[in-house]
């Protein structure tokens, strides 16, 4: 293997280009700008976070975490449901509500189960195992029937919104 060195010493390349530098600032405040100007509620997205992360944690369990022989819940399961909550988030934080984290939990046969209530309404959105990106609702209001349906994203999204506008 060769190597070539230069003849001459050359200057240090400077850390931060000017143009590069002052962009980056730019976009890095404007990113910051957008969760706090755009809501009322300044810690959407620490408290979206600290949802995504409960979601996060239900990798941990393994086989038999029940001693019953429930599920470990796969990573592409959790990683659909941490989105869905990412994409509630940002809908929320535009639409200038307040968050209202759901419930997280795992189910024994390996899915994610997020749960929103908010007065009489309440959605349960279960993220199962599969290859095509459905989901479960079920949604019920205070002395009703629930109501089961195999929703898309862009629908279960739809259901958690009536909860949050429930109030």
């Amino acid at each position: 293997m060769s190597c070539i060195a230069p003849t001459a010493p050359q200057p240090p390349l400077p850390l931060t280009p000017v143009g590069v530098s002052q962009e980056a600032k730019y976009l890095e405040r404007r990113r910051g700008q957008a969760w706090q100007v755009e809501s009322p509620d300044t810690r959407v997205k620490a408290r979206v976070a600290e949802t995504i992360s409960k979601i996060l944690q239900l990798h941990e369990l393994e086989e038999d975490w029940d001693l019953d022989g429930a599920r470990p819940i796969d990573l592409v399961t959790i990683t659909v449901a941490a989105a869905f909550v990412f994409f509630i988030g940002q809908e929320v934080r535009q639409e200038g509500l307040s968050w209202h984290a759901p419930r997280v939990g795992p189910a024994t046969d390996g899915s994610v189960v997020l749960t929103w209530e908010r007065g009489p309404r309440q959605t349960m959105a279960v993220f199962r195992r599969s290859q095509f990106p459905l989901i479960v609702c079920v949604t019920r209001e205070r002395d009703g029937d629930s109501t089961r349906q195999i929703t898309t994203g862009e629908e279960a999204a739809r259901l958690v919104f009536w909860t949050l506008s429930g109030a």
